[in-house]
Order: structure tokens, then sequence, then C-alpha cells
């Protein structure tokens, strides 16, 4: 299978035209779709641990108290005796929780901690 580049590489200009309508027409429909929160648990900075649905907070919290302990741990081994110059890096990468919205289609496809 093609990718997306290679496949419009292959039309021509009213095809394209038309990609770009329908593409737009789409992007419009998602815009209009309501929007849910999904709480992410994120560590290491980025990585996300688990998402949770946007009645689940309490559920993010308690995976963030889990993670809590360990982070501390890596912490104190990162940090030894001269934390304070680390202190701005560990923060960046400690385990925190994101919302994120998303439209309800695409609300209905996402991957939920259990």
């Amino acid at each position: 299978m093609p990718s997306t580049r290679e496949f419009l590489d292959g039309l021509d200009a009213d095809q394209l035209k038309f990609c770009l309508q329908e593409c737009q027409s789409r992007i419009d429909a998602k815009s209009a779709e309501p929007k849910l929160v999904v709480w992410q648990v994120v560590v290491r900075g980025a990585a996300i641990d688990g998402n949770y649905r946007q009645e689940d907070f309490s559920k993010a919290w308690d995976r963030l108290m889990q993670l809590k302990p360990e982070f501390l741990s890596l912490a104190e081994r990162v940090l030894g005796p001269k934390g304070r110059g680390w202190v701005s890096r560990m923060a960046n990468e400690a385990p925190h929780i994101d919302a994120q919205l998303y439209c309800e289609s695409e609300y209905a496809k996402i991957d939920f901690a259990k």
C-alpha cells in the first residue's frame, strides 16, 4: 500500500482539488462533534502510561499515585547530594496527568486503561 504522499503524487489537479474539498468537509464535521476529555497519565516527560475516560479521573489519579514512589526513588538516585542543580530536569520527568480533548468519533477508538 502506498503512503499518503505517494498516493497524492499520482493524482491530477482535479483529483487533488476534490481531495482538498473532501478533507475540508471531513475536518469541519469532526470539528463540529462534541469533545470529550481523555485523562492521560504521562511519564518520563512524554510517554503515555495510560488513557482514562472523561469520567475516570480518579482512576488516573490512583495510577499517578502508584507511580510516585518509583519516581521519587529514581529522583533520589539521580539527584544524590547535588539535588538542587537537577531539580528542573527532574521536574520535566515527573509523572503527571494531562487533559486532552478528542472529538466523539475519535474518543470511541481510544485504547483506555482498565
